[in-house]
């Protein structure tokens, strides 16, 4: 969750969005358009992506994370349908529910990456990550293409 969180810097409403029936694997990494409305949506504007890209570094590989844990909550998937109930859709769902993550559990998850990392999280907040890791990727030499 975090990972994609830095990687994509995208709001959690964002993150709760996305929907697996979406997904589009390449070689580049695995794309999740959102179709939903967000705060962002406007009309005429291209559909929102998150992208979880591909890295040659295999502790990087974005993508690879996303499918382990998609293999990891496919009994989840699968339990749900077998007791007549929808599959869920979203990407992360909880792990002692298997109901998929609402917002505040993402921004909480988030925070406790992030106060793992030694950032003080009494003035920080989840919100900071979308601004943060771009930032500090800039001031390493990333550019927004990599």
């Amino acid at each position: 969750l975090a990972l994609v969180a830095i990687t994509s810097s995208d709001r959690a409403q964002t993150l709760e969005s996305i929907d697996v029936e979406h997904s589009e694997i390449t070689h580049l990494g695995i794309f999740f358009p959102i179709y939903s409305l967000l705060k962002c949506s406007k009309r005429n504007r291209p559909v929102r992506v998150v992208k979880c890209v591909r890295f040659e570094t295999p502790s990087l590989d974005v993508s690879d994370y996303v499918v382990a844990y998609l293999q990891k909550t496919l009994r989840f998937r699968v339990r749900a349908v077998a007791r007549g109930l929808p599959k869920p859709r979203q990407l992360f769902l909880s792990y002692s529910t298997g109901k998929p993550l609402r917002r505040g559990s993402i921004s909480g998850y988030i925070l406790e990456v992030m106060s793992l990392a030694g950032i003080d999280v009494s003035c920080f907040k989840a919100h900071s990550a979308r601004g943060g890791a771009p930032s500090y990727q800039a001031s390493r030499g990333a550019s927004p293409g990599k």
